[in-house]
């Protein structure tokens, strides 16, 4: 099959796609249920004439540094061998994108390329029922057109996931068949050998247990590490894990747990370190000072602290300003009344949803 058949393949199964919608019908979250390569090629063709599509760089800096070229296609093709699935997503995301394969395999590798910035604060809460509640800020480099919801249907189950043109499934917000509820944190670090963060993440979107993700999250080592917020209702758990190039480093949520884009789990404060020009620790000290000042709390009050925002983007928690880092969506998860909640601030829409949807 051509590469041409290939992608009108791709928009022929875009046209096909089920649709899920609440009663209003204010945000959309799309099923995928074909072939890995099948569904990358489904999110790439949606993204296609819905996003400005920005490689030139990346192509530009693949000509000057033809050894990270090599050094990719190396992760790549140990990725092929070890996950073909995400490999096939991957590839299919390029076709259905329109952009040479090569050139986007090099924007699933931040590290090589060096890249990375802060985004994304999180809460959560031990009710006094005993189950467990989480706000999290999505933030991210803001390009109009750049957020999706989808389901996606794989071997391990489905997984509904905020879904962007220039990263894997999975590398944000995730509710899982079984229950468990996720958020996940870029974490400022220095490159280290390994696979691509946005791999890491992807293979945790599987778990359906805050074990088996901690299995998974060792099954793989990041070139650069992240933080993982997971509730697991099943079993009444709700903990934060720092995935690391030197390990996993877990905290239970006792009564409650903020985490921004920094390491914290076996460090000292003053070992903290966030991105060059970054507000994580300023974030960090800002919700932890709010919450500090209650015994109780509930998903309104977290919202309201997440909502809080100066002019200034360095001294802000919620990013509304006209730097390209944003607050693309909020999601919020009530364990008390098993409810999540999407709301997405480019056209102001949400998405209410019980548990088993």
């Amino acid at each position: 099959m051509t590469l041409l058949m290939m992608q009108s393949f791709c928009l022929l199964l875009g046209n096909e796609s089920a649709i899920m919608r609440n009663m209003s019908e204010k945000i959309q979250i799309r099923d995928l249920r074909g072939t890995p390569y099948q569904n990358g090629c489904l999110s790439g063709s949606y993204f296609r004439d819905r996003v400005r599509i920005e490689v030139d760089d990346v192509a530009s800096f693949m000509h000057d540094f033809p050894d990270c070229c090599k050094q990719m296609q190396y992760q790549m093709a140990q990725l092929k061998n070890d996950v073909p699935s995400y490999y096939e997503e991957t590839i299919g995301k390029a076709d259905g994108l329109g952009i040479d394969r090569d050139v986007y395999m090099m924007l699933m590798h931040p590290e090589i390329m060096q890249e990375g910035h802060e985004s994304c604060t999180t809460i959560m809460v031990r009710n006094a029922d005993e189950t467990f509640s989480l706000c999290h800020n999505e933030d991210d480099i803001y390009r109009k057109g750049n957020l999706a919801f989808v389901r996606v249907f794989t071997e391990d189950g489905w997984f509904i996931t905020n879904d962007m043109y220039n990263m894997p499934f999975g590398n944000g917000i995730l509710i899982h068949e079984s229950g468990l509820v996720r958020s996940i944190n870029y974490c400022y670090d220095t490159g280290h050998s390994g696979i691509s963060r946005y791999y890491c993440q992807r293979h945790i979107a599987g778990a359906g247990t805050v074990n088996d993700l901690k299995t998974k999250a060792m099954e793989m080592t990041p070139a650069t590490g992240f933080n993982v917020n997971v509730i697991d209702p099943a079993c009444h758990s709700g903990q934060s894990i720092e995935v690391r190039s030197d390990g996993i480093f877990c905290r239970d949520v006792s009564s409650f747990l903020v985490h921004t884009n920094h390491y914290m789990y076996g460090l000292q404060e003053n070992m903290y370190c966030q991105q060059p020009g970054g507000n994580s620790i300023f974030r960090y000290d800002a919700v932890m000072k709010q919450m500090k000042k209650h015994t109780e709390w509930t998903v309104e009050m977290m919202s309201g602290i997440l909502d809080q925002h100066t002019d200034d983007p360095m001294t802000s928690i919620f990013q509304c300003h006209s730097d390209d880092n944003r607050t693309l969506f909020r999601f919020c998860y009530d364990g008390s009344l098993q409810k999540s909640e999407f709301i997405e601030y480019e056209h102001g829409k949400t998405f209410t949803m019980q548990e088993g949807i």
